[in-house]
């Protein structure tokens, strides 16, 4: 920054200062107060132009968290339809008002942990996206689809609303339909002295009032970024692949796991007999003789995504190699080496391939969720 200021996220540069924008992002400078005069430092396939829109919007944002601030709000979540700016006001807001950050938005985390709630506590620094948080813990919900998961995103979000106790959070964009009810569920559980409204749906506005929360309106983002389900598979393929790029392979003992059907295994016999409801489904090398039962081959929780529950509440990343139900072993490679004792493992309805593309399974305890899967799949093949 050579001359003059510019309005960044929540937060103002001015001479002598710098700022580094990363290519998965991107971001919108305005000139404030006047001209301004800036250097900038392309790196390999960046790009640059020049905007005249979205300042005003902006400046509402600005005086959105300025009356927070002046009112001492400590807690607020933000709720809008898919790329209504949500987490580019919540990083605004953030930067604004001193705050931690709650991500909840399982399917683009943009923290890069999909398919967890992430928490984290006020930067040190103004940042100028989530991806730049370092995370203060995460919780596993076991899917990148909110939907399938919407109670267990529920229960996370407020426990991570419980250790920050001062936020900003981040939500998905599911607000039609069932995404009503979930919204106003998740909202309430995180105990916000304001709900932050980006051209949310009226009924959505309407069931948050009901619950005695304060709704305010804000503009939704001037340059919003249009992503299709592909590019949204494509950047969770990305964080996979950063995540587990060179991952800890540990051996677990004895440690809980969870959802499982409950199973037996016979002394000397090499299968595990699971009595999911009223479902039986056999764990063994060849095909049970008995018709009734379902059949799942060894090995059928291998490339499962998984969160280790360790010993401070917080979850590490893993994908399970092998599992032995039976004798309580279990081999994952883990995103890090987890820092306290792992109490748990649970395990998600995600598979990941070798190039990280995903496989979604039926949200049902295993390995009913693997065999009830893998027949869709052949059913929707012969379709």
């Amino acid at each position: 920054m050579d001359e003059g200021e510019l309005l960044a996220a929540g937060f103002t540069l001015g001479p002598g200062e710098e700022v580094l924008v990363r290519a998965t992002r991107g971001f919108t400078f305005y000139a404030h107060r006047g001209q301004a005069r800036v250097c900038v430092v392309q790196g390999s396939g960046a790009g640059l132009r020049v905007v005249e829109e979205g300042f005003r919007e902006t400046l509402e944002w600005l005086r959105l968290g300025e009356d927070l601030r002046d009112r001492g709000v400590r807690r607020v979540v933000i709720v809008g339809p898919v790329e209504a700016g949500k987490s580019t006001l919540t990083v605004f807001l953030a930067n604004m008002l001193g705050l931690g950050i709650v991500e909840t938005d399982v399917g683009q985390n943009e923290t890069g942990l999909p398919a967890f709630v992430t928490y984290a506590s006020p930067p040190p620094r103004p940042v100028l996206s989530l991806e730049e948080l370092g995370l203060s813990g995460a919780l596993f919900v076991g899917h990148v689809s909110a939907e399938r998961v919407m109670w267990g995103v529920v229960v996370a979000a407020a426990i991570a609303a419980r250790r920050l106790e001062s936020f900003v959070a981040d939500t998905d964009g599911f607000v039609d339909g069932v995404g009503v009810m979930y919204k106003a569920w998740l909202a309430e559980s995180m105990e916000p002295d304001v709900v932050v409204s980006l051209a949310a749906p009226r009924g959505l506005v309407a069931a948050l009032r009901g619950r005695g929360l304060e709704v305010v309106e804000a503009p939704r983002a001037p340059l919003p970024r249009w992503r299709s389900r592909g590019d949204r598979r494509s950047f969770r393929a990305r964080l996979w692949a950063k995540l587990f790029h060179s991952p800890v392979r540990l051996v677990l003992e004895d440690v809980p796991l969870e959802p499982l059907c409950n199973y037996t295994r016979s002394d000397g016999a090499e299968e595990v007999v699971y009595l999911c409801g009223r479902e039986l489904i056999v764990e063994s090398a060849r095909r049970p003789s008995d018709l009734q039962a379902r059949w799942a081959r060894p090995g059928w929780a291998r490339g499962l995504l998984a969160g280790m529950r360790l010993a401070d509440g917080s979850d590490v990343p893993a994908v399970v190699e092998n599992l032995d139900a039976a004798r309580g072993r279990v081999i994952v490679r883990a995103a890090w080496r987890p820092g306290s004792e792992v109490r748990g493992l649970r395990l998600g309805w995600i598979r990941l391939g070798e190039n990280f593309e995903e496989e979604h399974l039926p949200v049902e305890p295993f390995p009913a969720a693997v065999v009830h899967g893998r027949g869709s799949r052949r059913r929707a093949g012969r379709g």
